[in-house]
C-alpha cells in the first residue's frame, strides 16, 4: 500500500513538473512575442509619419518636415514677390547683387543697370523659400559675370560660368553673420538639404570639420568661412 502511495506521489510530482515546464515555456514565448511587437510597431508608425525617402544618393534624400512645399518656376513672378516682400538685404558697399533680381521685372527702374543678367530659377526658388522662413536674408553674390567680379574659382565659378547666376552667397540670416558653422548656417544648410535637387552643392565644409553636417543631397567643398555658398549649375531639376 505504501509503495502504491509512493508511486502515485511520484507520478503526481512528475505531472506537476511537466505543467510547470509548459507554463514556463509559454511565458517565454509570450515574452519573445512582446519584444518583437515592441520592435516592429515603431517601424510602421515611423513609415506612416515620414513617408518614403526620395531618390537621393546612396543615403537617400531626407524628407524635409518644414520645406513649405513646391515653389513657382516663374522667374519674373518670384522676382516680383522677393522685391515686394522686402526681406532681401544687400551686403553694404558691395555690387547691389539683389538688384540683379529686381532688374528681371519688366518696368523696374533697375532693369537698365543689369540688362540681360540671368539668374538660375533654382536660386530664385531658394530665396523664395528662405524669405518665407526668415525675416531677413543677406545676399553677397549672385551673377559675377554681370558684376565683372573674378573671385574664388574665377570664370569656372557657378557665379560666373555659363552666363553666371547659378549660385548664391548668403552672408547673414535675421541680421546674424554666417560663418558656415554657426547656428543659422547649420540650420539653413540642413533644412535646404531636404528639398534641393541632386547635384546641388554647398561650400564651407572645412569650416565645420570638427562637427560635420550629415548631408544627403548636397555635395560639399572648401570655401570661405564668411558666408554660405549654394550652387545649382550641376543640379538636375527644380527645388521641391
Amino acid at each position: 500500500m505504501n509503495e502504491n502511495l509512493r508511486d502515485l506521489a511520484v507520478a503526481a510530482a512528475g505531472r506537476t513538473l511537466t505543467v510547470a515546464a509548459l507554463i514556463k515555456g509559454a511565458v517565454a514565448v509570450v515574452g519573445v512575442l512582446l519584444v518583437l511587437l515592441i520592435a516592429i510597431v515603431p517601424l510602421f508608425a515611423g513609415s506612416a509619419a515620414t513617408g518614403t525617402p526620395g531618390s537621393g544618393d546612396a543615403g537617400g534624400t531626407t524628407p524635409c518636415e518644414d520645406c513649405g512645399g513646391p515653389v513657382s518656376d516663374d522667374a519674373i513672378a518670384m522676382a516680383t514677390q522677393l522685391r515686394d516682400g522686402g526681406r532681401l538685404i544687400d551686403l553694404p558697399g558691395d555690387y547691389n547683387h539683389v538688384d540683379q533680381i529686381y532688374a528681371m521685372i519688366p518696368g523696374d527702374p533697375r532693369a537698365h543697370e543689369w540688362p540681360g543678367c540671368q539668374i538660375d530659377v533654382r536660386v530664385l526658388q531658394l530665396l523664395t523659400k528662405l524669405t518665407a522662413r526668415y525675416t531677413s536674408v543677406g545676399v553677397s553674390s549672385i551673377n559675377r559675370k554681370c558684376s565683372g567680379e573674378l573671385l574664388g574659382a574665377g570664370v569656372y565659378s557657378a557665379h560666373y560660368a555659363d552666363g553666371g547666376g547659378h549660385a548664391i552667397d548668403l552672408y547673414a540670416i535675421n541680421g546674424s553673420v554666417l560663418t558656415g558653422n554657426d547656428t543659422y548656417s547649420r540650420e539653413l544648410v540642413t533644412w535646404a538639404d531636404g528639398f534641393v535637387p541632386q547635384g546641388s552643392r554647398t561650400g564651407q565644409i572645412q569650416c565645420r570639420s570638427a562637427n560635420p553636417l550629415p548631408l544627403h543631397t548636397f555635395g560639399q567643398f572648401v570655401d570661405g568661412c564668411n558666408h554660405v555658398h549654394i550652387d545649382f549649375n550641376r543640379a538636375t531639376g527644380d527645388l521641391q
